[in-house]
């Protein structure tokens, strides 16, 4: 596993040629394909039904960054990222992701395990930057 803001090049066969992938996990149906033509083919996409889907396939796929939706059913994004962070500190950054942009919700956040923070609705531009930012 890499260290935070560690360059992983993840080489993969693409049936054309090797390409770099850099898995991260994301949750939100209504999301995941405006997210994924956001990313293009740079990111490989892992999704999440739910808190505890995000926890499992953290331990199982070891994502390089995890782009977490605050508002899931079951364990929400912020218990999430708090188990995370007790089973691994630094790795991998946790890019929160909600319509709650108040400073006092980014500030808590912070606080509790996730590294970054983007407001939706997501902006491309800004997406990619933070997405680059961390891998």
């Amino acid at each position: 596993m890499c260290r935070l803001k560690q360059r992983i090049n993840h080489r993969r066969w693409t049936g054309e040629g090797y390409a770099n992938f850099y898995p991260f996990l994301q949750h939100a149906h209504s999301r995941r394909d405006t997210v994924r033509a956001m990313i293009g083919k740079e990111f490989q996409l892992l999704h999440a039904k739910n808190g505890n889907e995000v926890i499992e396939l953290f331990e199982t796929k070891h994502p390089d960054l995890i782009l977490m939706d605050m508002k899931m059913p079951g364990l929400n994004g912020l218990e999430a990222a708090m188990a995370i962070r007790r089973k691994s500190p630094a790795h991998p950054p946790i890019i929160a992701v909600s319509a709650y942009a108040y400073e006092t919700d980014r500030k808590e956040l912070l606080e509790n395990g996730c590294d970054d923070f983007l407001a939706k609705p997501l902006n491309r531009e800004t997406l990619l930057d933070t997405l680059h930012k961390y891998v």
